[in-house]
Formats: C-alpha cells, structure tokens, sequence
C-alpha cells in the first residue's frame, strides 16, 4: 500500500514534482518546535516546508498547516514558504485553501506513476498498481464533472469505505459520507448535491446494507412468536415504491428493494407475511414496478 514515506521518499528524490529549483535541506526535522515533513530551499534562497498527505486534503489538514504558518511567520524569518501536497484536493477545499492564501499542490498517483516512469524509476514505479490509478483517475474525472455540472461516474459499493453505525464516506472524497440507515431517496439528494449517481440505488443502498450488517442481523423473519400478520391489504402506497402500514404511518416499506430487504423491514417492525413473494409481488405490482 502507498504510504506516506513512499509519497515523501519520492518528493525529497524529485523535488521538480513542486517546481524547478529545489534543493532538499531535510527531511522530517524539527524546526521551531515543530516535526515538519520536508524542508527546501527555493531557487530564491527562501525556506519551503512541504506538509505531505497521502489521498484526499481533509479540512483538518487545513487548520494544521494554519496553526504552522502562524507560528514560522512570527518567528525570525518572515519569508518562509508553506505549502500542502497531495494525491488530491477536492474543489471545496482548494477554494478554502486559496481564501487563506496557503499554497496547495495536487499529484495524482496517475502523474506521479507517469513521471516515474518518464525517468525510467523502476524502484518507485514498483509502488504503484493498475488499482490505485483507477482510483485516482475517477477522482479526477469526479472533479471535472462537479465544475462542469455534469455527472462523470455512477459510483458502485466499491467506491464506499465503512465508518460504523451504518455510515459510509465515498473513497475518492471522504468529505462526502451517506447514511444506509436513511432512504433511498435521501442517499440520492447527497449524490445529487455533489455530482454523481449510482445506476441503481436501491440495489446500492442494499448491498452496503449488507456489508454493514444490517440486513443479516439476528432478527430471524421465520421467528413469526409475537408478530403481526399482515397482508397487501394492510399497506396503502404513497408514491415512488413506498407503502405505509394501515395501522402505523411510521411503518414504511421500500418495494424498490429486494425481496429480502422488504422482508426485514417487516421483521424489524415485529410484523409477517404468509407468502412473502406473493405480498412482494403484488405490491410491486401496485406501485407500478412491475407490469400487471
């Protein structure tokens, strides 16, 4: 896995990945009381700190390289330089970063993969995997899409790493985060307002669901002791798939979702059904979902 010290064993070997006229003065020193990452000397004899991340420029990121800044400028040398690197960084942060006037620089492991391999760098090169370039190329793509407001990429159940507690943030940006435990129609107002969809959301929502655990829990939907039978009589349909129990408004079941899924969201609210295929199927039927 690419980490950190490879990022910044590469940068200290080609400094011109910054700009031209680079020469390393250190690597991990402490200067001021503070353990910087790398220190460079400008082609202007000006004192350069590179603050490395590996992936995404989180807003954190940005009030640590704010609390450095403060404390090198007050110090003897007003001219020191900072500046923040890496993989990327996302269009709400960049327009952050140049609102304090903190210089940023985005290397993509794609141009870092290329670069290495115009100098021939086969040590480095090594680092780097078919995977981790896909990635960073759909980010890129992502970027383009947001300031073009256009949708590049439907992302999948793979594009999504797990928080707990049913939530998820997107790999590419990890600013952006969704609830399972929400509706489809929620998950789908976040992809909305960030540029992107998935070509089936309910089967998303579903699958991440799954990975969470929170479809396969020990509620056991044959364990029908102390549950209510209903039928599709019991539920009236209020549009876009959704149906709500006669007898409980805060009962609602999603009939864009698999089988199974429905079943457990009956078996969550201590209900049953006789026939679960057959209560599926004809409230599927009645909401349009499936021709009659």
């Amino acid at each position: 896995m690419f980490s950190e010290k490879d990022f910044e064993d590469i940068i200290c070997k080609w400094p011109e990945l910054i700009e031209d006229g680079l020469i390393l003065k250190g690597r991990q020193i402490t200067l001021f009381g503070r353990r910087l990452d790398i220190l460079f000397e400008d082609k202007f004899k000006r004192k350069l700190i590179i603050e490395l991340k590996v992936g995404p420029i989180k807003d954190e990121d940005i009030g640590q390289i704010l609390s450095y800044e403060g404390m090198l400028l007050s110090s003897e040398d007003p001219t020191i330089r900072i500046m923040l690197v890496g993989n990327r960084v996302p269009p709400n942060i960049q327009r952050s970063l140049d609102h304090h006037g903190i210089a940023w620089k985005a290397i993509t492991f794609l141009e870092l993969k290329e670069f290495l391999n115009s100098k021939n760098d086969v040590t480095f090169l090594k680092l780097f995997n078919d995977e981790v370039v896909k990635i960073q190329s759909s980010a890129k793509l992502l970027d383009e899409g947001r300031k073009n407001n256009v949708i590049d990429k439907a992302v999948t159940a793979g594009d999504f790493e797990y928080q707990g507690n049913g939530k998820y943030v997107l790999k590419l940006d990890s600013l952006i985060q969704i609830d399972v435990n929400e509706s489809c129609r929620v998950i789908e107002e976040v992809f909305n307002k960030h540029g992107f969809q998935a070509q089936n959301i309910n089967g998303l929502r579903y699958q991440l669901r799954n990975q969470a655990g929170l479809i396969n829990q020990k509620i056991n939907p044959r364990d029908r002791a102390g549950k209510i039978k209903v039928s599709g009589r019991d539920f009236e349909h209020v549009g876009d798939g959704i149906f709500i129990y006669s007898k409980d408004e805060g009962v609602r079941l999603d009939l864009k979702m698999p089988g199974r899924e429905v079943e457990y969201q009956l078996t969550s609210h201590n209900l049953w059904t006789k026939n679960l295929w057959g209560f599926y199927w004809k409230l599927r039927t009645r909401a349009g979902l499936i021709e009659a």
